[in-house]
């Protein structure tokens, strides 16, 4: 378990680790190269492994903790599963059990690490599960349990696609998963909310952090309003952006949570900050 400042969910749990991606707004890749330097020993022995902290790989003697863990959870928590990774990355993943005695590489793994965190979230069924990928095709088609949320992680139009990609990928039967997709971050003032037309279970809209969202408070433009020219920062333009996507939910009646790192930039709005039926 880690202690999260992510406000949607009460903690992340971090059984796989890294990712093949390579965004520039990527906090995780920083955050496990960070752990590395500290001595922190899941990173530590992946580095030595593959000389990359980051490299995708499965922790066992991790998963097989977490899941005692929380069977002994009495309060039922909303738990992102996977923070520090994406579980479709393509394989080969790194396979690690907690004895230092090195690791192996798996083959095919994508299908083998996403059955792994299938039967995690099965066994724990009065928690609620997130899970967000950049690779809906790579996704297991089912079945996936009825306490998960899965969904796509997206920032602009050039990559709202995955949305339509993910509810086409995805076997869905009754009781079966939720789906949801993660705008964060929210990187386009002209995002088109017409992505959001219908059946999502869940829209979270986020902006970006760390070093990048210095230029969120830069003035960047102004508009007219009454005939006055009105200075603008991006934050506020980016604002705007998720008050759209945020009135399109509400008009599809689907739920949607506007993060406080947004919520910052126009904090004078009524933002929602909705769950999925029964998720609070």
């Amino acid at each position: 378990m880690a202690k999260t400042k992510i406000d949607w969910c009460d903690e992340s749990v971090n059984f796989i680790t890294g990712c093949r991606g390579k965004c520039s707004f990527c906090y995780a890749k920083g955050t496990a190269a960070r752990n590395a330097r500290m001595g922190a020993a899941r990173y530590v022995e992946v580095e030595e492994c593959t000389g990359d902290p980051f490299h995708p790989t499965y922790h066992h003697h991790i998963m097989l903790r977490e899941l005692e863990r929380l069977d002994r959870a009495t309060k039922a928590r909303i738990v992102f599963l996977g923070s520090m990774s994406d579980p479709a990355n393509p394989g080969p993943w790194l396979y690690l059990d907690g004895t230092g005695r090195g690791g192996s590489h798996q083959e095919a793994a994508d299908t083998w690490v996403q059955e792994m965190l299938v039967a995690f979230a099965a066994k724990l069924p009065r928690h609620r599960f997130v899970l967000l990928t950049k690779r809906p095709d790579n996704l297991l088609q089912g079945p996936w349990p009825s306490n998960v949320c899965l969904g796509v992680s997206v920032t602009s139009n050039d990559d709202a696609s995955r949305i339509r990609e993910l509810q086409e990928r995805v076997y869905i039967s009754r009781g079966g998963p939720l789906l949801g997709v993660s705008v964060e971050p929210l990187m386009d003032p002209d995002f088109d909310e017409d992505f959001f037309l219908r059946g999502l279970d869940w829209v979270i809209v986020g902006a970006q952090t760390g070093r990048g969202s210095k230029k969120l408070d830069r003035i960047v433009g102004w508009e007219r309003e009454d005939g006055d020219a009105q200075d603008k920062t991006l934050g506020q333009f980016i604002a705007g952006a998720a008050a759209r996507i945020a009135d399109r939910c509400a008009r599809e009646k689907m739920p949607c949570f506007i993060k406080d790192n947004l919520i910052r930039h126009d904090p004078d709005r009524d933002w929602p900050r909705q769950y999925p039926a029964g998720w609070r």
